[in-house]
């Protein structure tokens, strides 16, 4: 049988309601977390075309890691459009089954919007209608929201939410599965994607049935 491949993905953006994504992070994986292709990129249009939108405290703070990275190579600036065709090439030449982010509603909208916004008034779209995703949110939540062992680790470290249930974010499942209470996630494409993974394959061992979809149900 021809293995599963898998592309994860994860993007920052800024611009509020209408996110505009400067930071886009893709690993090409199987489902044991094996990476056979990983990419960061930094977005031309949005990181050097719209400075007005890095003015906020937040995104001041981030801006010297980026550059620094760009000048260390670490990250590639490219074009949108750019980016649009090895994520589509990716796609074509690994036969990926899914797409997987973290909150791939947030990713698609944020795509779908940049695409929007750079293609001068026509309607475009980052996805072709057929992509099949998977929500790692969704399938987290199905997995550790009423395991033990999550429950108490939430406890012993005062991981909630505003509403007092155990916080499901990416970071502290992550510090969950590291024993790591203390561990800080990037925030940055590339980064954020090798913790994510590493989820991803986490519930892939436990050989459960549930719900990979788009929506969160």
């Amino acid at each position: 049988m021809k293995k599963k491949m898998y592309l994860l993905l994860d993007t920052e953006f800024c611009g509020g309601s209408t996110p505009l994504v400067y930071d886009m992070g893709m690993i090409v994986i199987d489902k044991k977390g094996k990476v056979h292709a990983k990419y960061s990129f930094i977005i031309n249009e949005i990181f050097y075309g719209l400075p007005e939108k890095f003015h906020t405290h937040y995104y001041r703070e981030k801006l010297p890691i980026y550059l620094e990275d760009l000048a260390l190579k670490k990250r590639t600036l490219v074009s949108f459009w750019t980016a649009r065709r090895v994520f589509v090439e990716l796609l074509k030449k690994w036969e990926i089954s899914a797409v997987i982010g973290f909150n791939i509603i947030a990713d698609v909208k944020a795509l779908n919007n940049t695409a929007e916004v750079l293609g001068n008034g026509s309607k475009l779209y980052f996805f072709s209608p057929n992509t099949e995703f998977y929500c790692l949110w969704n399938m987290s939540r199905q997995i550790y929201t009423n395991r033990y062992t999550f429950v108490k680790f939430c406890q012993d470290n005062n991981l909630f939410t505003n509403n007092g249930n155990p916080s499901l974010s990416a970071e502290n499942i992550y510090r969950y599965l590291t024993h790591n209470p203390n561990f800080k996630e990037n925030h940055t494409g590339l980064e954020d994607c090798m913790i994510e993974k590493e989820i991803f394959c986490h519930i892939m061992r436990q050989k459960k049935k549930i719900k990979k979809g788009f929506k969160r149900e």
